[in-house]
């Protein structure tokens, strides 16, 4: 099957490095949101399907798995590599190969009641209408999306006071605003109900500064696998392994990055109104 050139966009690795900063992401991102799915998602029934879409390491499907284990539970990416083996899973929890940008298993079509997704920013460009459809041809009528994102649009850099030095986290915040420079994300909700969803809504975190510390750690872990990806020879492998200290070495002494978190819920046009 042929990939579109954004489904091999993909600039962190799939080590063990990667791997950990996923599961510590995504404990930290439940720590600040307080949930799974969203609370203005209606509770699934027993025998519903959930769809997790880039499910990554499976962290975030296990929980929901154990929150509803009456619900069928799916996971999906592009590589498994960093989910538990199949035999070790839940008995209502699978896990399946699948190209977001590509169009989805005849057998998955139409059969869910709730897809979540997380984290694409790094994987779709400019464009997100192609995977908007295609994760509408996952849902049932009526079904419900709920899509997480960081909008680095909105991100800050904070200190602890005048005297810490923040040049290298302001550096670090420009290239990834650079990198979504025109980000879809603050027009999701608008092209959700261009693209086969109604109702599309989106709720916006409010910074935690609890956990500002630990996000910044994970931005820095995130641009250290990116230097580890560039190839040797490559004169921005030297520029960013240095970010990568120099962000380290301001947030040991009080300066901090961090990103909004957004949370955009829509559900699937019904088949009335199609």
């Amino acid at each position: 099957m042929a990939q579109d050139s954004q489904s091999n966009n993909h600039l962190l690795g799939r080590n063990y490095i990667a791997a950990t900063s996923l599961n510590a992401q995504h404990y930290i991102w439940n720590q600040q949101l307080g949930y799974n799915l969203h609370p203005d998602i209606i509770h699934p029934k027993d025998g519903a399907k959930i769809a997790d879409v880039a499910a990554g390491t499976g962290m975030l499907l296990l929980e929901v798995a154990r929150d509803y284990p009456n619900a069928q539970c799916d996971g999906f990416d592009i590589s498994l590599a960093q989910c538990p083996p199949q035999i070790w899973l839940p008995n209502n929890v699978s896990l399946s190969l699948w190209d977001i940008f590509q169009e989805p298993p005849e057998s998955f079509i139409g059969i869910y009641d709730i897809v979540h997704i997380r984290f694409l920013t790094l994987v779709i460009d400019h464009d997100p209408v192609p995977v908007i459809n295609n994760i509408a041809k996952l849902l049932k009528p009526g079904g419900y999306l709920q899509w997480d994102e960081m909008d680095t649009t909105h991100s800050i850099v904070a200190r602890v006071n005048d005297s810490v030095k923040i040049d290298a986290t302001i550096r670090m915040d420009q290239l990834m605003k650079r990198r979504n420079a025109q980000s879809w994300i603050v027009r999701l909700a608008e092209l959700l109900n261009q693209h086969g969803f109604e109702n599309a809504q989106l709720h916006r975190v409010p910074q935690n500064f609890r956990y500002l510390k630990a996000q910044t750690d994970l931005h820095v872990l995130s641009f250290s696998e990116v230097a580890a990806n560039i190839p040797e020879g490559d004169e921005r492998k030297a520029e960013f392994t240095q970010l990568v200290a120099d962000v380290f070495d301001e947030s040991t002494k009080g300066a901090a990055h961090g990103c909004a978190k957004v949370v955009f819920v829509a559900q699937k046009i019904s088949a009335e109104k199609c």
